[in-house]
């Protein structure tokens, strides 16, 4: 087997050669590929998915209406033309839950809630469970930009970094940068390197037959029918990525898209920091809101357009393969504060599109001090015997439509049946 400085480099600093659950033969339980979208920073779900008009306790957007598209009742207004044609288009498959508690008002401790359902440092979030329970990806969980968080199943997330790690590792350049002692290897060695780890292989397996040791025999071995997947990611383009400054998420998910086609990702994440990348965070000026969720539909609608115009892995386009969930970490005070902004609150919206998902719906909404009603799980209708929408519930919902029991991770707490088409 010839070993390339490049796939050398792939293997050996990107980790591939070790975790088992990432070197297993394809056995994937379902095809199933998630895209999360965090609009970090906050956002105001009555700008968009909670129209709350009459509601004194309320402040909203004076100039906007509500509207009703495909099922999907939201508030309209024409400043955000893009919000309009998005529901117009994928409202009727999409859901919108609205009421979603996620018991904090601080970023970090919102953010951890809303991906893995508690604030416990050992828990995993959703993207990185879904890909660690599921075999066959070469780079299972892809964060391209936005938060993570892992315990059980660090080894299945691969960060592209913002500053092009990924590239650089893939390309062999981040060896020359660096002061390991295969800084200076020589390309014209390749021959003489494969066939020393190949004999130290050899030999290891032949010697080593404890139960320990017979794994890194097999994670070796894996890592070896591993090396064609590594040429596919040597020629990834990781552009989008890499460059510097203000990058639209329509055009920093393109790497997550191809992984998808080809099949060696299975959920992706990236952060939408609003317009221009200044961020959702709006304890002043709260008009903002309104560029911000048009720009992030404008966006929406072009990533959803990729996915309808790209073939799938084994449907015929990955609209049909890829659900999407659209999400941020917290909302935002009912009342404008003395700034003309809005501070941070407990209760979110979130919104989840593609396959699987019973579209055309709106589950849970607000009472008049914007704090989420009581819904029943099940019907999806509005019950005072029903439970709050929690960042749990959502996790479950994700994980069911991923094909993984949630109670393995959540215990008690069920995924919201009426989401489930």
């Amino acid at each position: 087997m010839d070993w390339t400085r490049r796939e050398f480099a792939a293997l050996v600093a990107a980790g591939f050669i070790a975790p088992s659950a990432l070197m297993a033969a394809p056995n994937v339980a379902s095809k199933r590929k998630f895209l999360f979208v965090f609009a970090a920073g906050g956002w105001d779900p009555t700008w968009v998915f909670a129209p709350m008009f009459g509601r004194s306790g309320i402040d909203v957007d004076t100039g906007s209406t509500t509207s009703t598209q495909s099922g999907i009742e939201f508030v309209d207004s024409q400043d955000r033309p893009s919000v309009r044609a998005f529901f117009q288009r994928y409202g009727s498959r999409t859901c919108v839950l609205n009421g979603m508690e996620v018991r904090s008002i601080t970023h970090d401790t919102c953010r951890r809630l809303v991906l893995t359902g508690s604030t416990q440092a050992q828990a995993d979030d959703w993207p990185a469970i879904l890909a660690g329970e599921s075999s066959g990806f070469t780079l299972p969980c892809l964060v391209l930009s936005g938060p993570s968080y892992t315990s059980k199943h660090p080894t299945v997330v691969v960060r592209a970094g913002e500053t092009g790690q990924l590239s650089k590792l893939l390309s062999g350049s981040a060896l020359q940068e660096s002061d390991s002692i295969l800084s200076g290897f020589d390309p014209r060695m390749t021959d003489l390197v494969s066939a020393h780890v190949n004999s130290r292989a050899g030999t290891f397996a032949g010697l080593h037959t404890g139960v320990g040791e017979a794994g890194f025999v097999r994670d070796l071995a894996n890592a070896h029918e591993q090396l064609a997947l590594v040429r596919d990611l040597s020629e990834l383009d990781l552009g989008s990525v890499d460059t510097s400054g203000y990058v639209p998420v329509s055009q920093r998910v393109s790497p997550a898209i191809t992984c998808f086609r080809q099949g060696i990702t299975r959920c992706a994440t990236v952060k939408h920091e609003g317009l221009w990348g200044t961020g959702w965070d709006t304890h002043a000026a709260i008009q903002l809101q309104s560029d911000h969720y048009e720009t992030l539909f404008a966006d929406l609608l072009l990533i959803q357009e990729m996915l309808e115009t790209t073939p799938g892995e084994v449907e015929a386009t990955l609209a049909d393969e890829v659900v999407m969930v659209v999400f941020s970490e917290m909302g935002r005070t009912p009342k404008v504060n003395a700034r003309g902004g809005k501070d941070h609150w407990t209760d979110t919206s979130a919104m989840i599109l593609g396959p699987g998902v019973s579209g055309g719906r709106v589950i849970g909404a607000y009472d008049d001090v914007l704090l989420g009603r009581r819904v029943d799980l099940a019907s999806g209708e509005l019950s005072e015997s029903g439970s709050r929408l929690t960042s749990a519930h959502l996790g479950a919902t994700i994980l069911a439509l991923g094909d993984v029991d949630p109670g393995d991770y959540l215990g008690s707490v069920p995924p919201i049946g009426a989401v489930l088409g």
